[in-house]
């Protein structure tokens, strides 16, 4: 994982993984915080057969995400608090079919880059044989 900060509320992390284990979920909390206080961001999570990655993020109440956001994923909840509607927070599924599962793994894995901006927080995901030219990602 590299990670890149450039303020104080915001900045870029870049993660890989090559392959991982049925129902996994790799989670970031601010401040190594331990509690669901600081927040929690769900860039790779799946359950058992999932052929497609799910992105949440779990807060306390009063953040959500606006409707009708531009995105290639699915939204699947809008509020993030994580008493709510089982703890689903503001979700979206990846709409690549590469992304989790079986499809992953034959892929070869794949680089997940997170943004953290005063606007919001985007990720983006590319297969680990296509990563984007834009980033400093290369195989040796």
């Amino acid at each position: 994982m590299l990670s890149i900060a450039y303020g104080e509320h915001t900045g870029v992390e870049v993660s890989e993984s090559r392959g991982l284990p049925v129902s996994i979920n790799a989670a970031m909390r601010p401040r190594s915080d331990s509690t669901i206080a600081g927040g929690e961001i769900d860039i790779f999570e799946g359950i058992n057969l999932a052929t497609r990655n799910g992105m949440a993020l779990h807060t306390t109440p009063g953040c959500t995400q606006p409707q009708g956001v531009t995105q290639t994923g699915t939204q699947a909840s809008t509020n993030c608090d994580y008493s709510l509607n089982g703890n689903s927070g503001c979700a979206v599924q990846d709409s690549n079919t590469n992304s989790y599962g079986a499809a992953f793994a034959q892929a070869g894995g794949g680089v997940w880059v997170t943004e953290f901006a005063e606007t919001g927080i985007n990720i983006w995901f590319f297969s680990v044989r296509t990563p984007p030219l834009i980033t400093p990602y290369s195989r040796n």
